[in-house]
């Protein structure tokens, strides 16, 4: 009887301590849930402060949810808190490393904020060893290559993504950026046509083309780009600058003087054309 009776208050310690933690545990998920969704209703609304105090509040409840480490990160990103978001996002990639979300965002804040061009490349192609279809880490990766004027390796990446989404306007615009600065001014100006046919309304690929032609000594054809350039944009001092330049080239003196005063007009500093 007596061993009974010590068996048995062993036993009701054992189930005491289990429910105790049973109901630790309940109240952390009670706890984390009331937080997180108070949390997500904030960030619907806007209010991103709040969000963020409930993000933190739903992680102390609960440290390794991943989408409280997102979110919070999210809500940083916004209010421009970027090295905090840099760390939460971080957090989260540590809680779930298969997660795509948060190797990309990670991998933009590095590169667009805070340019850590090398660590941005490293997150992007963690996520895109997650999606090796995605269109936008791809892009991405090229940008990074870019930034760091690495022109050859961003063109890889660019084509890629062309290859991902070939009637993105985007892609072909970065490669004509990438051959330009390489003094591939055909390749350039070829990339830039792609650029137009899928944007045609787009200023910047016109006005480059008239850079590579002008680069290459081809003043007809630079003068026909800047033209088209400047009907996109009147008010670019640049474009008319250098549609001046070009018709003094090709001996349109009385057209070269007009763009040229429409230039300084716009811009009295301007001087000489602009590369």
């Amino acid at each position: 009887m007596a061993q009974f009776a010590k068996f048995h208050s062993k036993q009701v310690k054992e189930d005491l301590l289990c429910s105790r933690e049973d109901d630790c545990q309940a109240s952390a998920d009670d706890d984390f849930l009331y937080w997180y969704q108070h949390g997500r209703w904030h960030e619907q609304q806007g209010n991103l402060e709040e969000s963020l105090t409930c993000f933190k509040q739903a992680i102390e409840a609960k440290p390794l949810d991943y989408w409280a480490w997102y979110h919070k990160a999210c809500i940083e990103d916004e209010l421009g808190k970027f090295e905090q978001a840099v760390d939460s996002y971080r957090q989260a990639t540590i809680v779930d490393p298969q997660n795509y979300w948060s190797w990309y965002h990670l991998g933009y804040l590095l590169a667009e904020e805070l340019e850590l061009l090398d660590e941005a490349i490293n997150c992007f192609e963690k996520s895109s060893a997650l999606r090796p279809e995605d269109y936008w880490v791809n892009y991405r990766i090229g940008d990074c290559w870019r930034y760091l004027k690495n022109f050859a390796k961003a063109i890889e990446y660019y084509q890629k993504a062309s290859q991902l989404r070939p009637q993105d306007y985007w892609s072909y615009y970065r490669i004509g950026d990438c051959h330009r600065n390489l003094g591939n001014y055909r390749k350039a100006i070829e990339s830039y046509q792609k650029s137009i046919k899928y944007s045609s309304d787009c200023f910047y690929p016109y006005y480059k083309q008239g850079d590579c032609y002008r680069y290459l000594a081809d003043f007809v054809s630079a003068t026909k780009a800047y033209k088209m350039a400047i009907d996109l944009d009147p008010e670019d001092e640049y474009a008319w600058y250098n549609l001046g330049y070009s018709l003094a080239k090709i001996g349109q003196a009385e057209e070269a003087l007009k763009a040229l005063n429409r230039a300084t007009t716009i811009n009295p500093l301007l001087s000489q054309p602009i590369t």
